[in-house]
């Protein structure tokens, strides 16, 4: 029975080892390997290298945990980026709400006017003009979008670089550890390494 867990535990190892996992696999692989650290059962096998597996599973785990924080900094590099150009917009908005402003008040205005006729009089005389402004404004403000959206799908291609850069890094990792493992795992000699590096 040890030897069929072990075997399984393995084999999902060389598996997520293969391939990134997504969250929800990394996640679980950290709940395996703390069932695997503190099983009673498991540890008190005649055939389970209990070093080999206190000294590896961590190493694992870590390493998952490693991906999570890389990931982190994509994010907040990406989220800081969008800030800076999201805000350098700042001033184009403002003049055309100025804009907006001006024309719909001067409309606005009209409905002072005493009478009806001389409302409709109002609307009439300064109705083509405004329309003319609000379009202006539309057209810039469909250029002021595209040019913002050419910005934020670098950052975008930034972020999707520096994700993939940590799942690779992970993937390494994860692999060699378990390869690691492995070998330990057939070694009856094996012994605790003098120095270790987890990433």
């Amino acid at each position: 029975m040890l030897f069929k867990t072990l075997t399984i535990f393995l084999a999902i190892g060389a598996a997520l080892g293969s391939a990134v996992p997504p969250a929800f696999e990394i996640t679980e692989e950290t709940t395996l390997t703390e069932f695997l650290l503190h099983s009673p059962a498991l540890r008190s096998g005649e055939t389970f290298n209990a070093g080999c597996f206190d000294y590896y599973l961590p190493v694992i785990k870590a390493h998952a945990d490693q991906l999570d924080v890389d990931f982190a900094v994509c994010e907040d590099s990406y989220e800081n980026a969008f800030v800076l150009i999201d805000g350098s917009y700042s001033y184009a908005r403002d003049e055309l709400k100025e804009s907006v402003r001006s024309n719909c008040g001067s409309l606005v205005l009209c409905d002072a006017e005493n009478s009806n006729s001389m409302a409709f009089q109002c609307l009439a005389n300064k109705g083509p003009s405004s329309s003319k402004d609000l379009d202006d404004v539309s057209d810039k403000a469909a250029d002021h979008q595209a040019a913002l959206l050419e910005e934020v799908g670098s950052i975008k291609k930034t972020l999707s670089e520096c994700q993939l850069g940590a799942q690779r890094k992970y993937k390494a990792n994860h692999a060699q550890s378990l390869e690691e493992m492995n070998k330990c795992l057939d070694d009856p000699e094996w012994d605790y390494p003098t120095t270790a590096s987890f990433f």
